[in-house]
């Protein structure tokens, strides 16, 4: 038996060679840079689904979610307003001053959710309007679509803030809607916005400031409202300017039907028929604005006279309507084809619609 010094001796001459016999021929030379252990962890990140750089940590979603189940556009008396709902399963995420960590269909970057100020009790949040949603993000990924950054709603006021590319500079829109008021302003990135227009309501300002209103405050709008313009003509006012366009025979003769339950002396009945009217939507607007008015039961034609006038926005005249070349844009979105085939023959070159940047080429 060889002895123990002789032994170790063997062995450490043959660990070299192990180690060396173990090592990759492929190993890059000495000299080229080496990433990161963290470079490393944020690459692989960047990947994984579901999480996020925020505020210079990585941090996972707690849940995906649509707008929809966190707060409602409604319109009341010409003007809109954020209606914040959050769905029962967010109450745990916001309870207490919390923040969470969200992803909302449509986003490429994560979203950081909180109620502050909100009063809350033991089972549901108490009735008090707070909400804020603020992209957790450096980077908006902007471009020439307009890309939400931030929600905030409180009792007094709403802010809808979104990202642009304008003259190739990254710009700011915001807008924000009070009880009584509506103003749009933006500037560059990070920078103070300057206001751009400002009314009473929103379709006020759609009719004061067409241009501005359609290019800037119609797509922070529908960002909020499932992609869907709120301010696009109604069913009323598109009928009105087009009146000849092919009548549904089904919807002609049930608000025909109805016209003698719209007059009936019983409140219960006339109820019941207006609600039916209206349960039959845009063919029953244009069924009933089809119908001679002044051959209906007094009572009958007082009820749709103002069912018509509730479902109308525009008061101009037809032929101002039909020249007006942003009104007919709208309609080349409506969802009636016929609607549209004939906003399409009516289609007119007008420079107001081409939609002017926010600020001039840079030089």
């Amino acid at each position: 038996m060889a002895r123990p010094t002789a032994f170790l001796l063997s062995i450490t001459l043959a660990l070299p060679t192990f180690v060396c016999a173990g090592t990759p021929t492929s190993q890059p030379a000495a000299s080229e840079p080496q990433p990161s252990n963290a470079a490393k962890i944020r690459a692989r990140n960047y990947t994984r689904p579901g999480w996020f750089l925020v505020d210079g940590y990585w941090a996972r979603s707690q849940t995906r979610t649509t707008t929809d189940e966190l707060f409602t556009l409604v319109e009341y008396d010409g003007n809109f307003h954020l209606w914040a709902d959050p769905a029962p399963r967010f109450d745990s995420m916001l309870r207490n001053g919390r923040t969470a960590l969200i992803e909302i269909a449509g986003s490429n970057y994560g979203w950081k959710l909180s109620a502050p100020d909100r009063t809350w009790n033991d089972t549901r949040s108490a009735g008090s309007q707070h909400l804020l949603l603020v992209a957790a993000t450096d980077d908006a990924k902007a471009d020439r679509q307009f890309r939400l950054t931030k929600i905030e709603i409180t009792p007094d006021q709403q802010v809808i803030q979104a990202a642009v590319v304008e003259s190739d500079q990254l710009t700011s829109v915001i807008l924000v809607m009070g009880r009584d008021f509506i103003e749009c302003s933006a500037g560059r990135f990070n920078s103070a916005p300057s206001t751009l227009v400002r009314s009473t309501g929103a379709r006020q300002l759609l009719a004061d400031r067409p241009i501005e209103t359609r290019r800037y405050v119609v797509p922070l709008l529908a960002l909020v409202n499932g992609g869907r313009n709120p301010l696009a003509p109604s069913a009323a006012d598109v009928y009105r300017a087009f009146p000849n366009l092919p009548l549904s025979s089904q919807a002609a003769a049930t608000v025909k039907a109805l016209v003698p339950d719209l007059a009936s002396p019983d409140p219960a009945i006339r109820r019941r028929a207006l609600n039916e009217l209206k349960s039959l939507g845009r063919r029953g607007v244009q069924a009933a604005m089809a119908l001679d008015q002044s051959k209906l039961p007094p009572a009958a034609a007082a009820q749709i006279a103002t069912y018509l006038a509730n479902d109308s926005h525009d008061n101009r005249t037809v032929d101002a309507m039909r020249a007006d070349s942003g009104f007919i844009l709208d309609c080349l979105g409506d969802p009636d084809p016929n609607v549209r085939a004939e906003a399409g023959k009516c289609s007119i070159k007008n420079a107001a619609t081409q939609p002017t940047p926010l600020f001039s080429e840079s030089k």
